[in-house]
Formats: structure tokens, sequence, C-alpha cells
């Protein structure tokens, strides 16, 4: 077979690939309707705690995965099974319906925006770094990471990359990793001279390090690192997602749900207010 041919028939393979994907998508049941019809709602999440993880009894955890098990409820699921996958397979197992939602805490980004219907935000989070403790380098943000020319850890498809990259980070000292535990481990081995994500992920790392990382408390973060994450849903099942969001912005900030999740360290401080940017300005960019 000629090279030729060979990349020819490769080529329609991925078209035919990508087809069948998004038709799976496209004829996948409603949430909507398997709620009606007593079937199980699958939900997609990845290990990242506290926004939602697999506890250490097996059970989805986080308070994102917590509240999204409340609002099914509101909306008459009577079966939920979460499916914990790696965040890069988050979207394209959605599309291909592998699940229904995806309860990550993903954030709401203009790209992924094309990929999926995202719901109103459900949470306002800061970013946090990450350094071995003590600070040995004198790391206070982005600005410190790109002079002194080291190596930074972050999560694969996360939205902190992009953030280090207009902040001066040259692309080729950004140590992408597969989840959190990876960034603590690039962290503490030396890999990386900081590891970066959102403030809560951040904070847990430390805190469950033995004292090996801290966080750097005067850090000072760019105003376009400000995450907003929310619920997603395949952009055929644009209904589900709004039923599913009129219900949430009921219980969002109520003492119900804020009681509920408050072992994952959401706070009220952290729920959307009137100020806070749309989904369509977000989806805007």
């Amino acid at each position: 077979m000629t090279r030729g041919l060979k990349k020819t028939l490769g080529a329609v393979s991925l078209a035919v690939l990508a087809v069948s994907i998004a038709v799976s998508g496209a004829q996948a049941e409603s949430v909507m309707d398997k709620i009606k019809a007593g079937k199980t709602i699958k939900i997609g999440y990845s290990n990242e705690k506290p926004y939602a993880y697999q506890n250490k009894s097996g059970k989805m955890d986080g308070f994102v995965n917590v509240a999204s098990l409340a609002v099914l409820k509101k909306l008459g699921a009577k079966k939920v099974e979460g499916v914990l996958t790696e965040w890069g397979s988050l979207i394209p197992g959605l599309n291909a319906g592998r699940f229904d939602i995806i309860t990550a805490g993903m954030y709401i980004t203009p790209k992924r925006c094309k990929n999926v219907a995202f719901t109103e935000p459900m949470g306002v989070f800061a970013e946090g770094i990450i350094v071995k403790s003590g600070n040995p380098m004198g790391i206070k943000g982005y600005g410190d990471i790109a002079k002194k020319g080291v190596k930074f850890a972050t999560g694969r498809g996360w939205t902190t990359i992009g953030y280090a990259i207009k902040s001066g980070i040259k692309a080729g000292n950004v140590l992408k990793v597969p989840d959190p535990a990876a960034i603590l481990q690039a962290v503490t081995s030396g890999r990386a001279a900081a590891g970066g994500g959102t403030i809560l992920t951040m904070t847990q790392l430390a805190k469950n390090s033995g004292g090996k990382v801290q966080i750097v408390e005067e850090f000072d973060a760019p105003d376009f690192t400000k995450g907003y994450s929310a619920y997603a849903f395949r952009r055929s099942d644009m209904k589900s997602r709004d039923a599913f969001e009129a219900a949430m912005k009921t219980y969002l900030g109520t003492p119900e749900m804020l009681k509920a999740v408050e072992s994952n360290n959401y706070t009220k401080g952290m729920v959307p207010t009137t100020k806070t940017k749309t989904r369509a300005e977000l989806c805007k960019g």
C-alpha cells in the first residue's frame, strides 16, 4: 500500500470516527426524557478535590457533584450514576454519549462553548499557586515564574495553561500533567518550581502534602484568571440544560445547599450574583 493511499485511508477513517461520535451524541436520549422514563442519569467527572472526585467509599463527592445530585433529585431523577473520567476525555465522552452531564466544575470558555451547552455559572473561583515549603525561589506570581524561566506544572486541558502563557510563561515551560496529584508530585520532586490551578484545588494539595508544599499567600492573580464553573450538556440537549438550570437557580446559595457542600470548602462568597459574568458574556470572550 502506498504512503499516499495510507494517508488517504487514515484521513477517511478519522472522518468516519468523528461523524460516528457526533451522530451517537446527537441521537443520545435527552436527560429529561430519561428522567421521565425512570432511567439512570450518568454524570461525568474527573478526580479534582474539592470540585468533584470519588471518595474513599467509592462514592461521588465534591461540591459540584453534591449540588448536581440535589438538582437532579428536584427534577425527579431516581437513579444517578457517576462516570469517573480523565479531564481531557470529559467533552469527547459527553458528546459520544458515555454520560449525560459533565459535573467536573469545568470553566466556561469560548472554545468549550462551541462543543458543549453550559448552564449559567454555579460558582466563581480565583487561581492559586503552590511551591515548596518556605518558597525557596521567592515566587509571588506568574510573572516571577516567567522571569526565572522555570517550569510551571498544571493540569492538561486546564484554563490555567492559557493564564500562564498570557502572563509571559513560555509554552515550553508549562508542564501539563493528568491531575492534581501529578501537579503535587512535579513540585515536590523538583520537576517544576511551582504548580497552579484553582485556589480550592491548590489549597487542598497544600493541606494534604504533609508540609511539603505551601500556597503562595501573596499571589498577585491577574483579573483575567478568575474562573466561572458550570455544568455542561450536549448541545443537542438544550431543553434539558434549561430545565436543570432553572432548578439550579432555586438551589444555589440556599442554606440547604451551603450546608450540603460546606465539607468541600464551597462558601457563600463563591455563589454567583447579579454582577457575575453571564454564560453569554463568557462564551463570547
